[in-house]
């Protein structure tokens, strides 16, 4: 039952509400617990717009859908971090949890299954509410009621104790997936404690500094390590240090206590502190938080069913969550292991690759100047800090995790739209040139990412994972680039990269009708579209429709590649209504299917707006209403996928708005299928943009009429000047179809367009690249002969065996290259145009190869799981070697040993065995602890041939793929016994600590 303290403190919040600055109040309409539960990711906890501070219960990493730390099935609650990610699908953060207990003190925080060892908490949703900038609940094993609020860099809470022997707990080693390898904590004279946290994770190697001040004088404070208070001490330092202070409290008495964070030094934080906290207490900083939400959110005014108001203002909150602070009051930062400092404030969080689509046009209208920020900031990483542009970044580290430079449309979209406060356009556009030429900076999750093979022939190859994802975003990432030169008057640089913008085509095959995986050789890859696996592979998250439709710069070229507009209509009707099956793990990222469209993965999110550009407008109204009913609501479980740093609210909002940005620095919004009654965007010059609905309803999907300023628009698009200038978008609603608006050549987007790609030919920028012309494993028997050639006619190939670069005075190739020891052959080919990139491949020589005078077949195996690997242990020796996506040529052992014999056919001198594993801490696959080596001529009375320690994963460590020699004295068997021991349970230092860990193997190789 809930406490009528908790519901008096709430009734006192809701009622202060209304006297927020005399603007409309609309803070009611956000509910935070929205997104919390399925997949969503979202946190429900304290923060202010885009603020370092995200105070929010948290409990310890149990699976994926706890990336933020919190998820509305849980019924515990560890305590109350200050920083938290919001709907990604990537984990970390967490820092310094504090939380409020009775009785004597306990410095262990328990366990899920025993919370009673420690100070973690019951809880249940009734006792439990939040709106922005505050949260509430009630922990029942403690009869406390906690309560929390933020300003931009400090974390407020409240405790209301009952009477008796009360505390308030500090926990630095709290982490969210993250390793945390350092505390230290000191009690600061008679009601404040100060610390450090050092942790390593996806957001990197960093230190969190914190000043805790309490509102009043602390009856006794201690501090202790690995659970146990070490007495008469004030300071101490480990790996688990934690602190408390306790109170003599009387009934409903409230505590309040004020957390200051740096990353940068204590001194930061002391200084956050005297900025933000100093003479502010917890219902000033309620106000101060609540002012700066009710500004935000009453950026868009809306009006219609109470269920749409909800989704629609809890959209806009999320939408101003991330990016997030990570400068203090005096401009220093940390980025990357290194202290900047600038007179501009500094973010990160960049969720870039989600964000670009929607969120950050969405603030191109509603917030030019917070967006004017964040690009400053992303510039910044090149004119002040010179690491280049990140690919994801996390509190100032940059891990990489997403493939291409998806900064780019954030960057080049302000340029284009004139977005004030831009502080280095010159310099901006440099950052950009550099990131799209950058070959080392790539993501670990997908192998390299191919820029010299896409500057060279036009596209990158098959033979790089996620292959068709890469070319076709960094084909929209050049245009982009092109845009932005354009508006800059750099000619040079536009007609550069409008030819690189065309690579779409290269990829393109014309009689499977989507973008495919190519390899070096011209040919195109085989796809078994009955399984995930190989589409896994080549795609993002699989999804090959959704990437079959990202051309945001060249929607025309498409549809001349797929005959025209009446087929392409029937193209993307055959998707959405593709019911087909496919066998396999499916790729966690794509849900929410309508056919084979799924609107929980972002490369597919412009599919729905695509109809219009080939005449048939009412197709887009009838999708995009049904994903609006279909994939959004207003309860906990309202995200169908990650709510991915505000992109899928902005994606709401601008749908329910009635259009869409399609394809962000054009300068267009697609119409689609409006779901308010009416919208008011309040722009930051005084103008009003408004938006009437007539006739909304569920059924009346279909647009009747529109009018822009009282003038009918027959276009089913609009400008963005159309929006800045201020003016009225007026609709009107029905249930059938009208086939005639909108549907004219002349009235289609971008028709006319001349920085639009129209060009469907193939091109190559240079050489073509030396290949094999037999499809060869990279094993061998015996030897191996190896043919190259190129596709440009008249090429030279130069190739070395003695990982030398090959140049025009190494070796000519002119017969094929005979390989008879383990080698790695490089060639690169010359002609009249700019050289090739160098074709570089490891010929393995190993028993295992299959020739026909070996016949090497398993003769038993402990059986991998079954969702990787074959059960009868033949991935283990087919000569398939596994790539950075774990889906192709793994067998995969969760928290058991591999044993497997295999049995050469006939009796040999074996010399070595070789092993190649995975390591990647957030996939949870950590290397075997020992590789043992057995040998026999009968199968029986196997004997030790050698075994070999692997060194421990003691920490987050980049993905890697190794291949460990074990080096045995020459003897003769026939049957080799591999055993490899597991890691087995995930050690303390990981975020899924006590899970089973993974092993993933691919080649035995056998000498």
């Amino acid at each position: 039952m809930k406490s009528a303290l908790a519901i008096g403190i709430v009734a006192v919040l809701l009622l202060s509400l209304y006297s927020c600055n005399n603007k409309k109040n609309v803070l009611g309409y956000v509910d935070p617990f929205i997104g919390t539960d399925a997949h969503g990711h979202t946190f429900p906890g304290a923060t202010t717009p885009n603020g370092m501070i995200q105070l929010s219960p948290s409990n310890d990493f149990k699976n994926w859908d706890w990336c933020s730390g919190y998820h509305y099935s849980d019924s515990i609650i560890k305590g109350f971090a200050h920083t938290h990610v919001s709907g990604t699908g990537l984990a970390g953060l967490g820092d310094i949890l504090v939380t409020g207990t009775t009785g004597e003190p306990k410095l262990k925080p328990g366990t899920e299954s025993d919370p009673d060892e420690g100070y973690r908490s019951r809880f249940n949703h009734d006792n439990e509410s939040a709106s922005p900038g505050y949260y509430q609940v009630y922990l029942m094993d403690y009869d406390v009621n906690v309560e929390l609020s933020a300003s931009p860099r400090v974390g407020f809470h409240r405790y209301t104790f009952p009477a008796g022997n009360s505390n308030i707990i500090i926990d630095p080693q709290h982490a969210i997936r993250e390793s945390v390898v350092g505390t230290r904590l000191a009690i600061v004279g008679s009601n404040r404690i100060e610390g450090i946290k050092h942790s390593i994770g996806e957001s990197g190697d960093r230190n969190t500094y914190f000043v805790a001040e309490f509102s009043r004088p602390f009856d006794k404070a201690g501090v202790g390590l690995g659970g146990i208070i070490e007495e008469d001490k004030r300071e101490i330092e480990g790996r688990d240090a934690r602190a408390f202070a306790s109170f003599e409290t009387e009934a409903n008495e409230r505590i309040e206590v004020k957390v200051a964070l740096s990353f940068v030094n204590l001194e930061g934080a002391r200084k956050n502190f005297e900025a933000e906290a100093s003479n502010k207490n917890f219902d000033q900083a309620l106000a101060d938080a609540q002012k700066m939400w009710l500004e935000k959110i009453n950026k868009i005014e809306v009006s219609g069913p109470e269920e749409i108001r909800r989704i629609f203002y809890t959209g806009t909150y999320h939408s101003f969550i991330a990016p997030n602070l990570i400068s203090d009051v005096d401009g220093k930062y940390f980025l990357n292991g290194e202290v900047y400092q600038t007179d501009y404030p500094q973010y990160s969080t960049y969720s870039t690759w989600d964000t670009f689509r929607a969120l950050h046009p969405l603030l191109n209208i509603i917030d030019q100047e917070t967006n004017a920020m964040f690009v400053n900031s992303l510039v910044s990483r090149k004119t002040v800090s010179d690491i280049q542009q990140p690919l994801w970044e996390l509190a100032g580290f940059d891990n990489m995790c997403m493939p291409g430079y998806s900064t780019t449309p954030v960057i080049a979209d302000a340029i284009i739209k004139d977005v004030e406060g831009i502080i280095d356009a010159e310099g901006a556009l440099q950052a950009m040139i550099e990131a799209s030429v950058n070959q080392e900076k790539s993501s670990p999750n997908y192998g390299g990412n191919g820029l010299e093979y896409y500057t060279s022939i036009g596209y990158v190859p098959a033979e790089i994972a996620t292959s068709v994802s890469s070319t076709l975003e960094d084909a929209y990432y050049d245009w982009c680039i092109a845009m932005a030169a354009k508006k800059l008057g750099e000619m040079e640089v536009y007609e550069e990269y409008m030819q690189r913008a065309k690579t779409f085509v290269n990829v393109f095959n014309k009689e499977e009708k989507y973008f495919w995986p190519k390899k070096i050789n011209g040919e195109w890859l085989e796809i078994d579209w009955n399984s995930w696996e190989g589409l896994i592979r080549n795609y993002i998250s699989g999804n090959v429709w959704g990437y079959s439709t990202f051309v945001p710069h060249g929607v025309h070229s498409l549809i001349e590649l797929q005959g025209g507009p009446e087929k392409f209509t029937e193209w993307l009707d055959k998707i959405v209504n593709d019911t087909s099956q496919i066998e396999g793990a499916m790729h966690v990222d794509i849900s929410g299917f309508i056919g084979k469209y799924g609107h929980g993965d972002e490369p597919s999110q412009q599919f729905p707006y695509l109809y219009v550009y080939a005449g048939k407008p009412w197709r887009t109204q009838e999708i995009v209403r049904k994903v609006m009913l279909d994939f959004y609501n207003d309860t906990p479980s309202g995200m169908i996928n990650n709510e991915d740093c505000g992109q899928m609210s902005a994606w709401y909002m601008f749908s329910a708005m009635g259009f869409y940005p399609a394809c962000p620095g054009d300068g267009q919004y697609i119409i689609g299928s409006p779901y308010v009654e009416n919208a008011t965007i309040n722009l930051e010059s005084g103008k009003r943009f408004g938006i009437s609905v007539k006739n909304l309803s569920k059924t009346n999907k279909y647009i009747k009429s529109v009018s822009l300023n009282g003038q009918s628009l027959d276009r089913a698009y609009i400008l963005h000047e159309e929006i800045m200038n201020g003016g009225r978008l007026d609709f009107v609603m029905d249930d059938q179809p009208n086939k005639k608006w909108a549907s004219q050549q002349s009235n289609l987007p971008d028709i006319n367009n001349d920085d639009k790609v129209k060009d469907v030919s193939p091109f190559s920028f240079g050489t073509q690249p030396p290949f094999e012309t037999d499809d060869l494993s990279g094993i061998f028997y015996g030897s191996v002969d190896v043919s190259l050639k190129s596709n440009t006619m008249g090429a030279r190939i130069y190739y070395t065996l003695d990982d030398s670069e090959p140049n025009e005075n190494s070796r000519l190739h002119t017969e094929p290259v005979s390989i008879n020891r383990t080698s790695t052959l490089q060639a690169r080919a010359f002609s009249e145009l700019p050289e090739s990139v160098i074709f570089s491949k490891k010929y393995y020589k190993t028993y295992t190869a299959g020739s026909p005078d070996t016949r090497v077949k398993i003769a038993s195996v402990i059986s991998p799981d079954e969702r990787y690997g074959a059960a009868d242990g033949t991935g283990l020796i087919d000569g398939k070697f596994g790539t950075y996506t774990f889906s192709d040529g793994w067998s995969g052992w969760n928290g058991n040993d591999m044993e497997v014999v295999i049995d050469l056919g006939k009796s040999r001198n074996v010399s070595s065995v070789s092993i190649g594993y995975m390591i990647s801490d957030q996939g949870w696959i950590f290397p075997p602890k020992q590789v043992i080596a057995e040998g026999s001529k009968t199968n029986s009375e196997f004997r030790a041939l050698g075994q070999m320690e692997l060194p421990a994963m003691d920490g987050p460590t980049s993905n890697t793929i190794l291949r460990p020699i074990l080096n045995v004295s020459p003897k003769q068997v026939r049957y080799i016994k591999i055993k490899l021991i597991n890691t087995g349970i995930l050690p303390e230092w990981h975020g899924a600590a006590g899970q089973k860990s993974w092993m993933f193997i691919d080649e035995i190789l056998i000498n």
